[in-house]
């Protein structure tokens, strides 16, 4: 029986996705995984194709709109009791001189298995390479490793992830959140990793397509971009560790998350140092770029250290990027808890 399911919603036509799908199917056929493709890129030559490639390959053809939808169709055909996530301008690879992981005997702590990350760019090739794993005893821990070591994308996102775990934190989230924007994804990994271990292993390689992440320029015009889909401003750029914070907590707070209490508390915890207080300093450091109601809102949090109350207090400011948000959140904690 198989362990893995490699997760793939494709958009892209077969000329623009047919090299990472190759490398998909023989990443699939090296470690026996089922690969599972939702096409929404209407291509029917592509059809053809994967509808010849055998039965290791589930081809779906989808009708989503974007891509978190298409994600979530993808994920409704898994069946192993474990995935990865996969985009279909990125490659995969399991090298032949050093066996893999064995999925089958991963610690019950340890939620998933990070390849070598190579950061590419068409015009330079590979530009870093991500090895560490995020092995820390407490939630803290492991997000003080994964900011030390994540070189400023979120690449982990594509890793080897245990299905229920995976599955669930995203399908509660598309159900109920406010905006299911497709920025929220640094969310799930920071969730992900509140929850256990993620090894390394050296046999396995994803490259990582940067291309659009490379400059800050870049990096601001992807997220405005992300933002705008889902009716939020351009000015909430400058709100993406408030936004973290809200996303983060909840998903915390979410009752069927494996968590212990000593676990949720620190995690909470570390949520509220590394973006509540993130936000807080932005404020502080640049006040021009806020309203006196957001200043006036961030002020009033005081010397408050508990994060429920802390949550409570800042979520009005939703409120100023859309009408309407705060309340959102309220029925997506209301769900959650």
């Amino acid at each position: 029986m198989s362990l893995l399911s490699i997760v793939l919603p494709s958009r892209r036509s077969l000329d623009q996705s047919r090299f990472s799908l190759e490398t998909a199917l023989i990443y699939a056929e090296k470690r026996d995984a089922v690969l599972i493709v939702s096409d929404n890129s209407g291509d029917p030559a592509k059809e053809e194709w994967l509808k010849r490639l055998g039965k290791r390959i589930r081809y779906i053809s989808s009708d989503a709109k974007d891509g978190m939808s298409n994600l979530l169709n993808a994920l409704a055909y898994v069946e192993t009791p474990f995935l990865l996530p996969f985009a279909d301008d990125d490659a995969i690879y399991v090298l032949d001189d050093r066996p893999p992981l064995d999925l089958a005997d991963l610690p019950s702590d340890v939620i998933g298995v990070r390849p070598q990350t190579m950061n590419w760019r068409n015009d330079r090739g590979v530009v870093d390479v991500i090895t560490a794993s995020l092995d820390g005893e407490r939630p803290s821990d492991r997000i003080y490793q994964y900011s030390d070591s994540a070189g400023g994308n979120n690449a982990l996102y594509y890793s080897i992830y245990r299905s229920s775990l995976f599955s669930g934190v995203l399908r509660i989230f598309w159900d109920h959140h406010p905006t299911r924007g497709a920025y929220c994804d640094w969310s799930f990994v920071v969730t992900f990793l509140c929850c256990g271990k993620m090894l390394y292993d050296p046999a396995l390689i994803y490259c990582y397509d940067v291309g659009q992440w490379n400059t800050p320029k870049a990096v601001d015009a992807s997220v405005i971009d992300l933002l705008r889909q889902v009716g939020l401003p351009e000015i909430a750029l400058h709100f993406q560790q408030f936004l973290m914070f809200l996303d983060v907590h909840s998903l915390l707070c979410w009752r069927d998350l494996p968590l212990t209490a000593i676990d949720r508390d620190d995690a909470m915890s570390i949520n509220v140092k590394a973006n509540l207080d993130g936000f807080r300093k932005r404020v502080a450091r640049d006040p021009h770029l806020y309203s006196q109601e957001v200043k006036d809102a961030v002020g009033a949090l005081g010397a408050e250290t508990d994060p429920n109350r802390l949550f409570a207090a800042i979520l009005p400011v939703a409120d100023i990027l859309k009408p309407g948000l705060a309340d959102g959140y309220r029925r997506y904690l209301a769900v959650l808890t």
